[in-house]
């Protein structure tokens, strides 16, 4: 149900037309990954892959090593494979990407090509730079990260998780770019 009013919220916020959208919502407990058409959601699951709950679970570094980073990928492959295989052989023409982890990611890669905007609604971010940001973000400690422009000083200690799923699922699903949306959860109730 969560999966579903996310997506409802997404599809409203960015117009895909008679396209399909793929919907990624990272929060703390699990994420959401949805696939659809503007009417309605088609493929629907959601993980218990939070950005919270796998720093819990896997990280005991500052800043995460390279074996905890591989870790937390093995887990989330693990987890999304087969779901992404479904969404990938359905095809999709946009990956839209909520929620205030994907929104903070998303200020980070769009802060490497000068200052950023407040309203990060609609922004389009080239999964390269994603990418770039994941790296970046496991070599720096919680210090360094929380002095990085566009972090959200709240989510520094969770970030790297976070950054780690989000470019994971990308990299399945074959993506090359992410619109961001700042419509979730709450507007999908509405």
């Amino acid at each position: 149900e969560e999966a579903r009013l996310i997506y409802l919220a997404a599809c409203y916020g960015v117009n895909i037309g008679r396209g399909r959208a793929v919907v990624v919502d990272i929060g703390g407990g699990s994420v959401e990954v949805v696939a659809g058409t503007a009417h309605a959601p088609q493929l629907s699951r959601s993980f218990k892959l939070g950005s919270i709950r796998l720093t819990e679970q896997l990280v005991a570094s500052d800043p995460v090593t390279p074996r905890e980073e591989r870790k937390i990928v093995k887990r989330i492959r693990g987890e999304i494979d087969r779901h992404c295989s479904q969404i990938s052989a359905a095809g999709f023409d946009v990956v839209i990407g909520t929620s205030g982890t994907i929104l903070s990611l998303g200020a980070l890669a769009a802060s490497a090509r000068g200052p950023v905007t407040a309203d990060l609604h609609h922004l389009e971010v080239p999964t390269k730079q994603l990418h770039r940001v994941r790296k970046q973000l496991c070599r720096l400690d919680l210090e360094r990260r929380l002095r990085l422009p566009g972090l959200d000083p709240r989510r520094a200690d969770v970030i790297v998780a976070g950054a780690i799923v989000l470019d994971t699922i990308l990299q399945r699903l074959d993506a090359t770019t992410l619109t961001l949306c700042e419509l979730a959860l709450r507007e999908g109730l509405i």
